[in-house]
């Protein structure tokens, strides 16, 4: 099932307002959740909506919430995000960030008991539009070990870095071997992994992504080095903040407990064209050995904007829009069998 972007914004907006949050919140939500679905990875994007749909309407997430402040200075802002969505909270620490950015130069605006922020891809792409070199981070529920150990102690603590640039440079990753939505990828395709990726239910190594989801137990990339990164997010994040960090925010989910931080850079205001000119010659060195820069166009498997969701979820947002009373939207179009599937 193909979608196009301009019809989906609509729908997930009607969707949200649909359970109580504002027209404004609501357009900034669907945005991230559109601008993740267009890499067509398969998993955090669109495919996600209707879990967060779930928690709005059982009230485990805040569709209003009231971002209170906790700490004020010319470059840094602190706030309260009232179990808010992650993507309205982190979107908010974004706006903040790169405001102060553009008057001091540097933003930084970190929240607490926020929720998943779904990725840090959308943050990263709309702060590189805006100029600015923007880092995002979050910290997570626990899923991964410490160095040799056997035990979820800590978050994969996704992270993102965004820089403008023709094209910009926009980097999203975890700091395991893999996101647990990517193993979910990874068995629907019917895929095996490494075995220093996981571990099994029986704390040993799998090659097997449905035994690494059971046991619950990722990895850290480099061991030590994944490790003290993750350290490093939960100190930039939840500590900053004063949330809670690694095990004591409750799995799964993490439910109105995770903290997220953007850090926001402007280049040189003296020299305007500089900075966006290096990221060129940057993309130019990789490509004359290779390789591209994150972020920038590969092959492209279907036209730009569209959007692929996977049958099983069309057929939960078709239930959401007839409960909701909301339209379904237009410009949809089933897959052929010669139409491509992109992965995931």
């Amino acid at each position: 099932m193909y979608i196009h972007e301009q019809s989906l914004r609509p729908w997930i907006t009607g969707l949200l307002q649909a359970l109580g949050m504002d027209l404004s919140r609501a357009g900034t939500v669907a945005d991230i959740f559109v601008r993740a679905s267009l890499r067509g990875l398969g998993h955090h994007d669109i495919h996600d909506l209707p879990h967060r749909l779930e928690l709005l309407r059982s009230g485990r997430i805040n569709p209003a919430p009231s971002f209170t402040i906790l700490r004020d200075e010319p470059a840094l802002l602190a706030f309260d995000g009232d179990g808010g969505p992650g993507e309205l909270c982190c979107s908010h620490a974004l706006e903040v960030a790169l405001e102060r950015a553009e008057s001091r130069g540097i933003g930084l605006a970190t929240v607490r008991r926020s929720n998943h922020f779904l990725a840090a891809y959308p943050y990263v792409q709309r702060g590189a539009e805006r100029g600015a070199l923007v880092l995002v981070l979050s910290n997570t529920d626990p899923t991964m070990t410490g160095p040799g150990g056997t035990e979820a102690i800590i978050g994969n603590n996704p992270l993102g870095f965004g820089a403008p640039g023709g094209p910009p440079l926009l980097f999203d990753s975890c700091l395991a071997y893999s996101s647990i939505g990517h193993l979910h990828s990874l068995c629907r395709r019917g895929e095996t992994i490494p075995p220093h990726w996981a571990l099994g239910p029986d704390a040993t190594p799998t090659t097997d992504p449905a035994e690494a989801l059971e046991g619950w137990r990722l990895r850290p990339i480099g061991e030590h080095k994944g490790f003290g990164l993750a350290l490093m997010q939960e100190v930039l994040t939840a500590v900053l903040a004063g949330g809670e960090t690694t095990t004591a925010i409750q799995r799964p989910g993490g439910i109105n407990s995770h903290s997220q931080t953007v850090i926001a850079i402007a280049p040189d205001p003296a020299r305007p064209d500089s900075f966006s000119r290096g990221v060129k010659t940057l993309e130019e060195q990789m490509a004359a050995r290779g390789h591209r820069l994150p972020g920038a166009p590969g092959r492209q498997d279907r036209p730009q904007e569209q959007i692929h969701i996977r049958e099983e979820a069309w057929l939960e947002l078709e239930r959401w829009s007839r409960e909701l009373e909301v339209a379904l939207p237009g410009t949809i179009s089933r897959c052929s069998r010669d139409a491509p599937i992109l992965p995931g």
